[in-house]
């Protein structure tokens, strides 16, 4: 171990560890400009609005079919559940006929605005393929 070749590569592999650790914090040093020059970029150009303060809210996707009618049939079948959870008498049985009404009706007007909605658009996607598809032919 005294031997000056033993020494001599021992130094050269310390001089390598420490070339590394240099070129390691190099990388690291441009790798921290770059993310902040990102940021800084980012913050410049792109517009961004914070999602937690919507609730999950924010998240739902939005029916273009919903109507004013909607709404009203909504919110009754609603207000009658309120009310059947919250009976505790006789007379529960009339509540839960009138909600399972209010529920069949919400429901069936749902669908039937759903179906006028999504008809014409699909059609219209039927027809643009089927003219892509013919000619090509």
């Amino acid at each position: 171990m005294a031997s000056p070749m033993w020494q001599d590569s021992i130094n050269e592999l310390v001089q390598r560890v420490e070339r590394c650790h240099d070129v390691q914090s190099n990388v690291d040093g441009v790798y921290r400009e770059f993310c902040n020059v990102l940021k800084r970029e980012m913050e410049k150009y792109l517009s961004y609005s914070c999602a937690i303060a919507g609730g999950r809210k924010r998240f739902r996707n939005a029916k273009h079919f919903w109507s004013d009618e909607l709404t009203f049939l909504w919110k009754d079948m609603t207000n009658t559940e309120r009310q059947l959870s919250s009976c505790k008498s006789h007379g529960k049985g009339q509540l839960e006929k009138l909600f399972r009404d209010a529920q069949k009706m919400f429901d069936k007007r749902l669908r039937q605005t759903e179906r006028r909605y999504t008809v014409p658009i699909t059609h219209k996607f039927i027809e643009k393929r089927a003219y892509f598809f013919f000619r090509r032919a």
